[in-house]
């Protein structure tokens, strides 16, 4: 008997204007849930002022507390570990391929020409005169020639393998106070050079290349003499020249990496923390601190650090959307809530905005208690009569207002601990002195809890009192307005909050009076079914109040045409006159009639679906049976026909007036009553209406039925009881 589970979001019950309307509303919510921190991140610690400068190590007159908790850049020490990082670095060289190719090429084509003049005393025409003077200073040394050549060919390939680097180069290094460097390997030459790192005054430059040959050469052959050291020396500067290139760019790309991993020192200041302090000496740490914040080299949020907020706020959004939207029973209320849950959002993050930053600006730094979330709770909870509504619109307040940098973990828990002792009271209001208990019940529930948190938070008394005033009077404030925003939604909404519900069951009204007058019985009818009804929704749960209005309502129709049902009639039967169809048409149209009355004198629309589906599409069996009876035998009556032309119950309190409406006029019949009749009566009725259906849009479970049968029976008592006839009783 309980409705088929379906998806919790039906966009299609949305109007046009009402998804243009939660549209604008989610995106505003997104705005003010991402934007308000973002802004209070940059903005709101600059306006903390002294008031006066100060200089190192005087006294401070004044207590200057963070009001949030932030962060900055030291920007002295950051750039001191970039720097650093940057002299990690080793520049970088690596070897030409065409002077290397080219000094290679030098050395086999000098040793041939050695060779070759050696044998033949021959040379090439194009040979300069200095290298003609070379090769007779190597013809004299006869076989020595050949060494000598081969000598020098062995020193230029040292020195390439060495490399030899430009001055220019090193000296740029030098004076960047660079001490090391690193030449790349190569594969692409006819050796093989491995990656090497070598100390810039070991490098070997064109302008101390002639002592370093003369080195090497004294190391490795010791045996030469001077004039064979000389001439290898100036056939080896005549070939050898830089093939060790710099790279500037490759260098600069490094550094720049290395700087940029580099992460910037952030200083945290807790919410709470002295900047400075009454009679203590101020320190250039403060005053850096002071100078960061006034010339607004706060702690920016970076791009990267935005999308987390979005996903983040975004996420709580839409999870109290589907939440909420899942918990409206009916759906053409859902759209209409959630615009008015979501616009009470949306104002209450603006009012908390702007009182966060008066509160700053006058220095303090507990301000949660100073917070507009009651009246989320309170409104969300009486116009769904579901506690768990109102507190999820007052947990996603909570959730947005502790990203803030004004709040802290503890300030959702305090939000939710308040709002929901807060919550808890709310469904329980009976009446105006009733609203008076409550709000100094929420008041002191406010006080305890704030006291709670302040003390555990360890605070100052003076604070916790502070704190502990600002809680009552925003309880107080919250009722006020409350109160005044309750009667405009349930009036511009036609919401059937408990208040409302209770007015159009008791107060004086025009239909009932009405009723009263021209159809006495089905007057004290509904009002029979209205203690039954009032009774059983109170056993199971259910909204006994909508349920009481709605039995209250449920016969309005029947003002139309009094005398054609059987609690107004005295001897005559109207039907007696008619045929069963007229009949038929009459009974089934108090149905329609009533929900249209209900509907000019502005009944809530839950009411007016009670009214309409309190007979279901059941079978009106008397006028059926009447039919049939009186029908030709080649005549075939049919039941649809005879059917109500209602829906069946869509709810709880729907189905408990349509067994309330039965049970209240079946057990009429009951001669002698007693609870074991009652209990058979009932549960025959119940068993009726199970077997055609009429429940199973309910949601009413079999243990709900038990509970409903055992609510009908002392109401039926009470008017079924007579009393005992005295000897002198006359009235």
């Amino acid at each position: 008997m309980a409705n088929k589970k379906r998806l919790p979001i039906d966009f299609t019950i949305f109007s046009k204007a009402q998804l243009t309307a939660f549209i604008s509303l989610m995106v505003i919510s997104l705005i003010l849930g991402v934007g308000i921190p973002i802004f209070l991140s940059s903005n709101l610690l600059l306006s903390i002022k002294t008031t006066r400068e100060y200089k190192a190590n005087e006294l401070s007159d004044e207590d200057l507390i963070s009001p949030i908790t932030f962060t900055f850049i030291d920007e002295e020490s950051t750039k001191k570990l970039k720097d650093d990082a940057e002299a990690q670095v080793i520049p970088f060289f690596s070897y030409s391929y065409s002077s290397t190719l080219s000094m290679k090429d030098d050395t086999e084509g000098l040793y041939d020409l050695i060779e070759m003049y050696t044998e033949t005393g021959s040379v090439p025409e194009d040979i300069d005169e200095a290298m003609k003077g070379y090769l007779i200073l190597t013809s004299k040394l006869g076989d020595g020639g050949l060494k000598v050549a081969a000598l020098t060919c062995d020193t230029v390939d040292h020195f390439i393998k060495e490399g030899i680097f430009q001055d220019r180069d090193l000296s740029y290094l030098l004076q960047e106070g660079k001490k090391k460097i690193v030449v790349e390997s190569s594969n692409e030459l006819p050796y093989s050079l491995e990656k090497k790192e070598m100390n810039i005054a070991d490098c070997t430059t064109l302008n101390s290349l002639r002592s370093s040959i003369y080195q090497y050469l004294i190391q490795s052959y010791s045996n030469l003499s001077f004039e064979e050291m000389q001439l290898i020396a100036d056939l080896s500067q005549m070939i050898i020249k830089p093939n060790v290139i710099y790279d500037e760019v490759y260098t600069k790309s490094q550094v720049d990496s290395a700087r940029n991993t580099v992460e910037p020192v952030v200083v945290k200041i807790e919410k709470g923390d002295y900047i400075l302090k009454t009679d203590t000496l101020v320190t250039e740490e403060q005053l850096n601190i002071l100078e960061i914040l006034n010339t607004k080299k706060v702690f920016n949020i970076s791009a990267l650090s935005v999308l987390p907020r979005v996903i983040l706020v975004s996420f709580i959004m839409i999870f109290w959307f589907i939440y909420e939207f899942s918990l409206v029973p009916y759906s053409y209320r859902k759209a209409q809530y959630t615009l008015i849950m979501l616009s009470i959002i949306d104002v209450c993050l603006l009012l908390a905005f702007f009182i966060s930053w008066a509160l700053v600006n006058r220095g303090m730094t507990e301000m949660a208690s100073f917070m507009p979330f009651f009246i989320l709770g309170m409104v969300g909870t009486t116009i769904t009569n579901r506690r768990s509504y109102g507190l999820a619109g007052t947990l996603v307040f909570a959730a947005l207002y502790t990203l803030w940098p004004t709040s802290e973990l503890m300030t959702f828990f305090y939000i939710v601990m308040v709002a929901s002792a807060v919550n808890m009271s709310i469904k329980n209001d009976k009446g105006r002195f009733h609203t008076i208990v409550l709000c100094l019940l929420c008041t002191l529930y406010s006080i305890l809890i704030t006291a709670f948190f302040g003390i555990y938070r360890g605070i100052g008394f003076f604070d916790i009192l502070v704190n502990s005033i600002a809680s009552s009077a925003n309880i107080l404030v919250s009722f006020i307005i409350y109160s005044i925003l309750l009667p405009i939604l349930e009036k511009v909404f036609n919401i059937p909050t408990k208040q409302r519900l209770l007015e159009l069951a008791y107060n004086d009204n025009a239909v009932l009076t009405q009723l009263s007058q021209v159809a006495q019985g089905t007057y004290n009818h509904v009002k029979n079914v209205s203690d039954l009804a009032y009774a059983g929704a109170v056993a199971i749960g259910a909204n006994a109040e909508l349920t009481l209005v709605g039995a209250r309502y449920h016969d309005i129709g029947k003002m139309v045409h009094p005398e054609y049902f059987v609690e107004n009639q005295s001897d005559k039967n109207a039907h007696d006159s008619i045929s069963s169809q007229l009949s038929r048409s009459i009974i089934k149209s108090h149905v329609r009639l009533g929900t249209e009355k209900g509907k000019e004198i502005g009944l809530p629309q839950e009411v007016l679906d009670i009214i309409g589906e309190h007979h279901g599409n059941d079978l009106i069996r008397y006028f059926y049976n009447e039919a049939v009876k009186n029908a030709s035998k080649n005549s075939v009556v049919e039941k649809e026909d005879f059917q109500y032309d209602g829906n069946i119950p869509s709810t709880k309190e729907s189905a408990i007036v349509m067994l309330a409406d039965c049970v209240e006029a079946a057990t009429r019949t009951i001669n002698r009553p007693n609870h074991q009749k009652y209990e058979k009566f009932i549960n025959s009725i119940i068993s009726d209406k199970i077997a055609h259906g009429q429940l199973d849009n309910s949601n009413l479970t079999m243990t709900d039925l038990k509970k409903l049968k055992e609510a009908f029976i002392p109401p039926l008592f009470g008017r079924d009881h007579h009393r005992i006839s005295y000897d002198n009783d006359k009235d």
